[in-house]
């Protein structure tokens, strides 16, 4: 009995040790690892057209995704990376089965001449199918890519020209009136759209400074929908003319051009301006109450002083009639343009990088870069910190950019480090304030002498 037990033992060890020979034990390497690199055309586009970034990331005996979504960066491009726009593959190569995604960037060249796509790392996670442990991420690097790109026939190497299929601008005025008084406001609000472009192809509007008039620039909305895989992008931007002196005002026309690269020609859209008459803020003339005749002893009769009293209450109130709508004006305007002032956009981005909302801090750090490069044409964010920055600060922008990009393949909420983002902004708003000390110095300097 004894001997039995002992056999069917061994024979049990045996069994259990046949049925683990059985599992593989999956080991996932780079070699193991396929990435592929195209572009969509191949040949050469012209300025504006889309190109396509296909990256295809294929795993052996295993289903290869990206780990985390890499920054991709074009000199002289727009880069655009459209959510949920990745594809599962399955392949044969060379008899063994490969499974993974197929990722996508669309790329809007800016300049004429030869593109360069530089190779850029990618963290690649495998899952191996009824593994128990899965292997960890391995790194691989994408080709580098390139491709021609020509300037569209009939425009010049020195114009900016913005490529689409389709655009629509439209304009809307708060009020109709052709007549204002000093004080008062009026806001004009210019809406664009394009088709098959991001809304960061619409650069920022001209809103030309005015004699007599002050300009309050709200940070524009800008948009971007996908639909059966075509993208359109739109931007709003609003301005509100306050009116400081009398006199007539030609507030301009807005031109956008853009070339129709169905129509292959340049085209210009034309917004038409207005003109208006501001009138002087009404003045009013004091006035001495009249009065019955004085009395012996040099006081007035009951009833003059109540005719005192009525004709004051009546300046009193004819005062706020005429002033109340010029008041009201520049109180709201003051409370508007203090909102969008250096100070107040740069302490609400400071609560934003701290609560360590990427989306919300890169929106808060857009609108200050547009109010301390408010003499820019196009102010843009990477043009800043090129600037003021070194290679650190643009390393924390980067990753703030991907925080905020990477959407579809992260499982948790993206992180950056907000307190060393804050730290560098402060030194490069330091560096930016030493800068225009500096101007001011200069321009002083070349002053010419007071006279005696």
């Amino acid at each position: 009995m004894t001997g039995s037990r002992f056999v069917h033992r061994i024979f049990s060890v045996a069994m259990w040790w046949g049925l683990l020979a059985l599992i593989p034990i999956q080991f996932v390497t780079a070699d193991d690892v396929v990435v592929r690199t195209q572009l969509d055309p191949e040949k050469t586009v012209s300025i504006g057209e889309r190109v396509v970034l296909k990256v295809d990331v294929l795993g052996k005996d295993a289903w290869a995704q990206l780990a985390e979504s890499p920054s991709v960066r074009v000199p002289g491009a727009i880069v655009f990376k459209p959510p949920g726009q990745s594809t599962r593959l399955n392949e044969t190569i060379s008899g063994d089965n490969y499974t993974g995604q197929r990722y996508e960037w669309w790329i809007y060249p800016q300049r004429s001449g030869l593109m360069s796509i530089p190779e850029f790392s990618l963290s690649i996670q495998s899952k191996v199918f009824g593994a128990k442990d899965q292997p960890g991420p391995v790194s691989k690097s994408t080709a580098a890519v390139e491709i021609e790109v020509a300037r569209p026939d009939g425009v010049s190497d020195q114009l900016e020209v913005l490529a689409t299929s389709s655009l629509k601008a439209t304009q809307s005025w708060s009020s109709d009136t052709k007549t204002l008084i000093v004080g008062d406001g009026i806001t004009r609000t210019v809406e664009r759209e394009i088709e098959k472009g991001p809304s960061l192809l619409l650069s920022p509007l001209d809103f030309a400074n005015l004699d007599g008039v002050e300009n309050f620039v709200k940070q524009p909305a800008t948009d971007d929908k996908i639909n059966r895989g075509e993208l359109t992008g739109s931007r709003r931007d609003e301005v509100t003319y306050v009116f400081e002196k009398a006199g007539k005002v030609q507030l301009p026309n807005l031109q956008v051009e853009w070339f129709d690269t169905e129509a292959q020609e340049l085209k210009t859209e034309t917004l038409q301006g207005r003109t208006l008459t501001i009138q002087p803020s009404p003045e009013v003339a004091g006035a001495q109450p009249s009065s019955d005749s004085i009395e012996a002893g040099g006081t007035r009769n009951h009833r003059s002083g109540w005719l005192f009293v009525a004709g004051a209450l009546a300046l009193v109130l004819g005062g706020v009639y005429f002033y109340y709508g010029a008041v009201r004006n520049r109180w709201l305007h003051y409370l508007e343009a203090r909102s969008c002032s250096e100070k107040t956009l740069f302490k609400r981005f400071v609560a934003s990088a701290g609560s360590g909302d990427a989306a919300r801090t890169l929106r808060d750090l857009v609108r200050w870069s547009d109010v301390v490069q408010d003499r820019e044409p196009a102010p843009r964010l990477d043009s800043l910190f090129v600037a003021y920055g070194d290679a650190g600060d643009r390393q924390r922008l980067s990753e703030l950019e991907c925080a905020v990009d990477d959407q579809d393949v992260r499982s948790a909420k993206a992180s950056f480090d907000g307190a060393g983002l804050i730290a560098c902004v402060k030194v490069i708003r330091s560096r930016i304030r030493l800068r225009q000390r500096e101007s001011v110095q200069v321009a002083q300097s070349v002053l010419p002498p007071l006279r005696g």
